[in-house]
């Protein structure tokens, strides 16, 4: 319910949602960008321009079926005048080829994307060189000394 109450008979607010029907909204000229304090014309653009998409995607899908329809009795109708090398060119080179050249081409990037990561991971391993983490053992180690003969251990 719109409340038709909050508009002033007469008005062309009063008119446009008093003109408003289920079966008439989306489809009927509507004017956009009309302001009320409740913000009901803001939603009601939103949902005209929503109608009227929403129709329009519907007409294109039925075009899109024509289209398609019209492609496969196309398709039937020369089917039969194909020679065997026209059709040994659309099974094997148009059809087989490309199905196992893009499984080739998802391997070889499933692959370099592991190797990737490896390397990554191998990079994180060794990012600190040996002989700084042998200064740092030998250093760890004369402090454990120190303590060790400090405690009478040693």
């Amino acid at each position: 319910d719109l409340g038709l109450e909050t508009f002033a008979k007469g008005t062309a607010r009063y008119k446009q949602v008093r003109s408003i029907t289920k079966t008439n909204f989306g489809t009927r000229e509507w004017t956009r960008g009309v302001e009320d304090p409740e913000g009901v014309f803001a939603e009601l653009d939103v949902l005209y321009d929503y109608l009227r998409l929403s129709d329009e995607a519907s007409s294109q899908k039925g075009l899109l079926k024509d289209a398609t329809a019209d492609l496969y009795r196309a398709v039937k109708a020369n089917y039969s005048a194909l020679s065997v090398e026209e059709i040994k060119t659309l099974v094997v080179e148009d059809k087989w080829l490309a199905t196992v050249e893009d499984a080739v081409r998802s391997e070889v990037e499933r692959i370099t994307g592991q190797l990737a990561g490896r390397v990554q991971e191998l990079e994180e391993r060794y990012a600190e060189p040996l002989p700084d983490i042998e200064d740092e053992v030998g250093m760890l180690a004369r402090r454990v000394d120190k303590h060790l003969k400090t405690m009478g251990v040693l």
